[in-house]
């Protein structure tokens, strides 16, 4: 399935929202596990002019050196996100207080009314495009993330804001070397890493779950 829509939950009874998700499925079978398990760490352990993760690098390329997924293996990569209407995904922790607006409002929030709830949504706008809001929620506010209707996340827009600041970085003869690389390394694992594996695929990175 390359493809899911869905209603989220609601305590209070909304059913107009609906999240698309869209996958692009890669057949595994044979490829090599430690490409794929953590893409970017595989690719910046594998480097020798970088040392990001040092010993757990190194220990995560020998324990599956020359792993193969089986036959069936499959992956699904993570295209798009898109919804039905505006909607913020709320965090977890609360704030009790105003205290944190002028920090999470820097550049001024409008009030508007979202799902029957007092939603503040910030002025500043995110390069992958969401925008910081606090909800009001039985007397106390709960930071999360505003996005408009239609997509709200694209691998393609990710990999296109990535490659910007890849150009960016090459123009400034002030960047080190190893942040190009870096960054390229970065791109390169957008491009390749899965988001959700099988079941014959998860069962054989199972066996290898502790790396010592």
């Amino acid at each position: 399935m390359t493809e899911k829509t869905y209603i989220p939950s609601s305590k209070i009874g909304h059913t107009g929202l609906q999240l698309t998700e869209k996958y692009e499925l890669v057949d595994l079978s044979g490829k090599p596990l430690i490409e794929y398990i953590d893409t970017h760490l595989y690719l910046v352990s594998s480097e020798p002019k970088l040392n990001n993760y040092g010993d757990f690098g190194q220990l995560y390329l020998s324990k599956l050196k020359g792993k193969t997924f089986p036959s069936g293996s499959k992956c699904l990569r993570g295209l798009s996100l898109s919804s039905s209407k505006d909607f913020i995904m709320m965090y977890q922790n609360p704030y009790d207080t105003f205290d944190s607006f002028p920090d999470i409002f820097s550049d001024g929030y409008k009030t508007i009314n979202l799902g029957g709830y007092n939603a503040f949504i910030s002025n500043s706008i995110y390069p992958n495009e969401y925008v910081s809001a606090l909800v009001q929620v039985d007397n106390k506010y709960r930071m999360g993330e505003y996005n408009k209707s239609g997509t709200y996340y694209s691998l393609n827009k990710e990999i296109e804001i990535e490659r910007q600041i890849l150009k960016e970085l090459k123009s400034d003869n002030l960047t080190d070397a190893e942040d190009i690389l870096e960054q390229e390394l970065y791109i390169q694992s957008l491009q390749k890493e899965c988001t959700v594996f099988n079941s014959t695929a998860s069962q054989e990175i199972d066996k290898y779950r502790k790396l010592k």
